[in-house]
């Protein structure tokens, strides 16, 4: 029985995704995005006081993951358990949920270029074999309300050397500020 269950809820999820009215905005808007990776980029690269931050300038989403048949806990980077969003995100209802779930189908990539410090230098991937540390920023992913995100931001400084950390943000009279920070992955 407990594994009729397990394989029903994924299927149960997608019908109400795909159940969604087509012309609800379920998009985060371009701005928002920003304004999120701005206040990483202040935290985690200009208020920890790195010398230099080499950003990817390329955003690739987080995937989304379901629960699964079996106990499996997936710990690569850009992946995260719908389990920690939804308590992150304080996702309460199926409206909630299917708006998160739905920013799994926006695009995997997002280019920004934010020219907010000089400690701070973007670049595209094909120079990627130029730089020794960096890192790499996840799309957002946002609650309904548009007032909680979840980010992650990898950082990589050698073949097996990295890691990375989820990052809760809090929107608050109109500025993104991080609420909380765990790691994800060491190598």
């Amino acid at each position: 029985m407990k594994i009729k269950c397990i394989f029903f809820i994924p299927l149960i999820l997608l019908a109400l995704i795909s159940c969604v009215n087509k012309n609800e905005n379920l998009k985060v808007d371009k701005k928002e995005i920003k304004s999120i990776i701005s206040a990483v980029i202040k935290s985690e690269m200009i208020d920890d006081k790195i010398s230099k931050g080499y950003v990817l300038n390329k955003l690739e989403k987080s995937q989304i993951i379901l629960p699964q048949e079996s106990d499996t806990i997936y710990e690569y980077p850009r992946t995260v358990q719908i389990e920690t969003l939804k308590k992150y995100l304080k996702i309460t209802n199926k409206t909630d949920l299917i708006f998160v779930i739905s920013q799994n189908k926006n695009p995997t990539s997002f280019f920004i270029n934010l020219k907010d410090s000089e400690l701070i230098t973007f670049f595209d991937i094909e120079q990627i074999e130029n730089y020794e540390t960096f890192y790499i920023i996840t799309i957002p992913i946002l609650n309904s309300g548009g007032n909680l995100a979840y980010v992650e931001s990898n950082y990589y400084c050698g073949r097996l050397c990295g890691g990375g950390k989820a990052i809760i943000l809090t929107k608050e009279s109109g500025i993104w500020k991080i609420k909380e920070k765990f790691g994800t992955w060491i190598s």
